[in-house]
């Protein structure tokens, strides 16, 4: 049974918006249609199951959900590239449109960008992780909650800075005196040294890690997200040893985070449009 790209299926209308939203898809359907192998991206809901039994039979029901859902369909075998006519009851899958290019870019993307960002809540924190893999002048934006939902959406790269801003950047607090507000904020602090200070009044800690496609190196940064201020630099937040935060005005944490990915020009040419 092979696969090939459907036009027709579920492909979802051309906008001239800077943000086209794709789809919605689960850790067991992209189990089911790209295999066990993710590469950075995570699958939080599957990797609370353990069985392999119970792994497989979520793969099988989600396979069956992309075909109810138009995603996959069954269509005949055409005759091959040689010219080899089909055997009889030979079937080929087809894949809509928006799943396809979903599956292109993430399986060889120029660049990718995973932020995990850890919001504060009262029953601990909550993990929500953006993956931007670069394909060109293009990004697919893929958002993951912590119950294994995977939305997809593709836009502009000059769109970047404004995403991962709206990804990064805390809500004001209208608190006089609020974090963030006081002048004497050092200038740069090292995270093992200053970690109770760090988390004092922080709304978001967010781990930034970057591949681009020449190199198979990883860079890890960290950001520190204030309402009214923010630290960042390249500390891992598990790495005693981490560098020094230097102190950024919040405004520009998208400018920041697009930048690691696609380099200052872009950053710079966007904030100048």
């Amino acid at each position: 049974m092979s696969m090939a790209r459907s036009e027709g299926v579920g492909a979802a209308a051309t906008t001239s918006a800077t943000v086209r939203e794709l789809l919605d898809l689960t850790d067991e359907e992209l189990l089911a249609v790209d295999g066990p192998d993710q590469g950075v991206v995570s699958l939080p809901y599957l990797d609370r199951i353990d069985e392999e039994d119970a792994r497989e039979m979520a793969r099988s029901t989600a396979l069956r959900v992309l075909f109810a859902r138009g995603l996959l369909r069954f269509s005949r075998a055409a005759v091959d590239a040689a010219g080899r006519a089909p055997a009889p009851g030979e079937r080929t899958v087809e894949v809509a449109a928006d799943l396809a290019d979903i599956l292109a870019i993430r399986r060889a993307p120029e660049g990718l960008l995973a932020a995990q960002r850890l919001a504060g809540a009262p029953s601990g924190p909550e993990a929500l992780m953006r993956y931007v893999h670069r394909s060109g002048d293009l990004v697919l934006i893929e958002d993951v909650s912590s119950s294994g939902i995977h939305r997809f959406a593709t836009a502009e790269i000059e769109a970047l800075p404004e995403l991962m801003q709206t990804f990064l950047q805390a809500a004001p607090d209208p608190t006089p005196g609020a974090a963030g507000e006081d002048s004497s904020w050092p200038p740069e602090v090292v995270p093992h040294r200053d970690g109770a200070a760090l988390l004092a009044g922080v709304h978001i800690i967010a781990e930034i890690v970057v591949r681009l496609d020449d190199t198979p190196v990883s860079h890890t940064h960290t950001a520190y997200v204030y309402p009214h201020g923010a630290y960042l630099g390249p500390a891992p937040l598990s790495d005693p040893r981490a560098a020094r935060l230097a102190r950024r005005d919040p405004a520009g944490l998208g400018e920041w985070a697009a930048a690691l990915l696609t380099g200052p020009q872009r950053g710079r040419r966007e904030s100048s449009a």
